[in-house]
């Protein structure tokens, strides 16, 4: 599908029918109200196929008989005809309709449609609601194109290269045998590739228009009550009659002119930050590079017909070039930066090394917070105080005599090891320097008494 913008003399025949068609569309309050209104609709979003190849069947508007306008409702265009009679002109052994006018659509978009204009400008300017539109002629062609498909991490992009339009797919009525005043008994003109072609691309095109075909439009009210009331514009509704709604072309520039229901309305809690830690979504995409590649999508989704797949039970089948691509993490260092973090690792450890040598030698050895060495350090403790019995016994608080004492622990060679009752044999048991109730031993006299 190619889509490109039309003309000037198609625009301009184009927003004048459209303009018609919103002036066709008003409706005047009865006379016996308290005051007086009129509406009318106003086409923000238009789209249709051409019933014919002429300027006057493009249309998207036809006038009925009372004045008012109504949509072109054909889903498929132009409709080939006789150009005498009008009749349908069918495919024929000699005619096969292969080289008509390729099928076609319009999409037109009208962005001050959707704005709310000043209370009195309504019926004195309605054909500002039609300015800088944006139409778009869209026609059906065969093309040739290589299609790359890329996976990474599980999501599919299709890359297209050297893409070629080829000829143009034309409407097709039908076929028929009777060319002219004979009858033809050959019947294979009815599986001519080219005609089954036609008719597989003509049901895809029909199926694609449905989703653009209809309007988006806005019933606008303009009142004034009687004396020194109030005058203003009020739009009572918007209406959608289409199914584009639902595809990726709301996102695209051009339809951002409908903000309520292309999903980009503003959330209020951007609105705190904007322009700070984050950015609303802009519409960057043209429509007509839209469109083009939704249909090529569409395209690419019947390959996952087997109608379209290769047996692959057979030893003839086609190869194709996969090219599967493999990352690895290369890490780049700045020499200077490298030496610099290693060198202050390095030097800092060293130190840690040299100063925990320096404390083993000055302490004579290592020690530990395990019991037994608490045990056999405060063996030989001292106490620069006496301690009675009560002393002993650990009841709080803490007496003041006490907590002013000065404790020595240690192995102290001034004092002679002596056996004790209470120690076992082969350990000796050292004797405090100072007299005092808590360190000294009982003797074996004692004992025994």
């Amino acid at each position: 599908m190619v889509c490109d913008k039309v003309n000037q003399s198609v625009t301009a025949y184009i927003t004048q029918n459209v303009a018609q068609a919103i002036n066709g569309s008003q409706e005047h309050s009865p006379e016996n109200v308290t005051f007086a209104y009129y509406s009318l609709t106003r086409y923000g979003y238009l789209s249709w196929a051409p019933e014919a190849d002429n300027l006057i069947d493009s249309t998207p508007f036809v006038q009925n008989g009372s004045g008012t306008f109504t949509q072109r409702l054909s889903s498929l265009g132009p409709i080939p005809s006789d150009p005498e009679n009008g009749s349908r002109i069918y495919s024929t052994p000699k005619q096969p309709m292969i080289n008509w006018r390729p099928l076609s659509l319009f999409v037109a978009i009208f962005p001050h449609s959707m704005e709310t204009p000043k209370y009195n400008d309504i019926p004195e300017n309605v054909a500002a609601a039609v300015q800088n539109s944006t139409i778009l002629h869209c026609a059906l062609h065969n093309a040739s194109y290589q299609a790359n498909l890329t996976y990474i991490n599980g999501d599919q992009t299709i890359h297209v290269t050297d893409k070629t339009v080829l000829n143009g797919i034309s409407y097709l009525h039908g076929v028929t045998n009777h060319d002219g005043p004979i009858w033809s008994s050959n019947t294979s003109f009815m599986h001519n590739p080219r005609v089954m072609e036609s008719l597989s691309y003509q049901s895809i095109m029909d199926a694609f228009g449905k989703l653009l075909f209809g309007s988006i439009r806005t019933n606008m009210t303009h009142y004034n009550y009687q004396g020194d009331g109030p005058k203003g514009n009020v739009v009572n509704s918007m209406t959608q009659d289409t199914n584009i709604l639902s595809t990726t072309l709301m996102d695209t520039e051009e339809m951002s002119i409908f903000p309520s229901i292309a999903g980009s309305e503003s959330n209020p809690f951007t609105e705190y930050w904007e322009e700070r830690s984050i950015s609303l979504p802009r519409h960057s995409s043209r429509l007509s590079n839209t469109l083009e590649e939704l249909f090529q999508n569409i395209t690419f989704s019947l390959m996952s017909s087997k109608m379209f797949q290769p047996n692959y039970t057979v030893q003839a089948v086609p190869n194709t070039n996969v090219t599967i691509t493999s990352y690895r993490n290369i890490y780049v260092y700045t020499r200077s930066i490298l030496w610099a973090a290693y060198g202050t690792a390095l030097g800092v450890t060293v130190l840690c090394v040299i100063a925990g040598i320096l404390l083993y030698l000055s302490a004579d050895g290592s020690y530990t917070s395990k019991f037994s060495t608490i045990f056999r350090v405060t063996q030989g403790a001292m106490v620069s105080i006496d301690l009675s019995k009560k002393d002993y016994s650990g009841l709080d608080p803490l007496p003041d005599h006490i907590a002013n004492a000065q404790m020595t622990t240690g192995y102290n060679e001034d004092y002679p090891a002596k056996m004790s009752s209470a120690t076992p044999l082969g350990h000796p048991h050292r004797e405090p320097a100072a007299s005092s109730q808590l360190l000294e031993t009982t003797s074996d006299e004692g004992v025994h008494k």
